[in-house]
């Protein structure tokens, strides 16, 4: 698998693998995929993007169209 995050791999993170079994997330991360759009997870923003993909699993788009921009 390339290498696809700018900060390093946070689906790596023991967390972030219980919280994406916990969503039901737990496949789509594991193809590389935003499990609300299904998109291939990108780049993130900042740490606080990487945090909150360790939570719910969201890309940095899904992320924007949640909580908004910075």
């Amino acid at each position: 698998m390339q290498d696809k995050f700018k900060y390093g791999d946070p689906r790596t993170r023991k967390f972030t693998q219980f919280a994406t079994r916990a969503i039901g997330g737990h496949n789509a991360l594991n193809a590389c995929r935003c499990p609300t759009c299904q998109d291939e997870i990108g780049e993130f923003r900042n740490d606080i993007s990487i945090k909150e993909f360790s939570i719910s699993g969201m890309c940095q788009k899904c992320q924007d169209s949640v909580f908004g921009q910075d």
